[in-house]
């Protein structure tokens, strides 16, 4: 398997990837109490929706599709975030909203992680809009880890005091 088709099999398992984060940032925000999570992951959702699409059209405009390829990693952040955020007994509501926002954050790195490597890929394989398209996909999930950053330092705070 070349550069680029290695590169394509990674764009069309980042397709699933994204859905699964989708469907469990959209349980995690139901699921939320805190009004800062609830509109951060609010966020979260519209922006995993714009990324879903980028990533879509650029493994459309090469012909690939999305055949159902397993995203592993995903699949086992999103497990161990039903186990241990949704489907978990808490004591109370800013427990579970800080375990929620623990799980969203593991999402959002291995999302920035595969977005930043993947337009590195584009790069070197002279694709210059697909590196473009992504880099926006790697900065919007950027803004909203620092979106939730704030949320977590107000969120985490009076479980200390």
């Amino acid at each position: 398997m070349d550069l680029k088709q290695t590169y394509l099999d990674h764009l069309t398992a980042m397709i699933e990837a994204d859905r699964l984060s989708l469907e469990a940032t959209k349980a995690m925000r139901d699921a939320a109490h805190d009004d800062a999570l609830v509109e951060g992951l609010e966020n979260a959702v519209c922006g995993i929706s714009d990324g879903l699409d980028i990533v879509r059209d650029l493994a459309n405009s090469h012909a690939c599709e999305s055949d159902g390829t397993d995203a592993p990693g995903m699949t086992a952040l999103v497990e161990e975030a039903r186990a241990l955020a949704l489907e978990a007994d808490f004591d109370d509501d800013q427990s579970r909203d800080a375990a929620i926002l623990l799980h969203f954050q593991r999402f959002t790195h291995f999302g920035l992680t595969s977005y930043a490597i993947l337009a590195r890929m584009a790069n070197v394989l002279e694709l210059p809009e697909d590196a473009k398209r992504l880099q926006e996909c790697h900065s919007n999930a950027q803004d909203g880890d620092d979106e939730m950053a704030e949320v977590a330092d107000k969120l985490l705070a009076p479980l200390v005091e």
